[in-house]
């Protein structure tokens, strides 16, 4: 029996396409490798609800995040 993966589908400006792909390129991982880290992290933190709060607060280039306020 095949095992089920989950699927995720996104939907992208030309914009935010080039962005993605241009940071998973620079950190040598593939766009979707890339994606697949980034909702990771989302569950864990919430990455995106805070950003549309506006209180997602990037301390420094090494991707450490921090919420305001917590």
């Amino acid at each position: 029996m095949a095992i089920s993966k989950q699927r995720t589908t996104l939907y992208l400006s030309e914009t935010d396409k080039n962005i993605l792909k241009k940071r998973a390129s620079e950190i040598n991982k593939t766009m979707s490798e890339y994606v697949a880290e980034l909702l990771m992290w989302d569950k864990r933190f919430r990455l995106i609800e805070h950003a549309r709060e506006g209180s997602l607060e990037i301390k420094n280039n090494e991707l450490e995040y921090a919420t305001a306020g917590k």
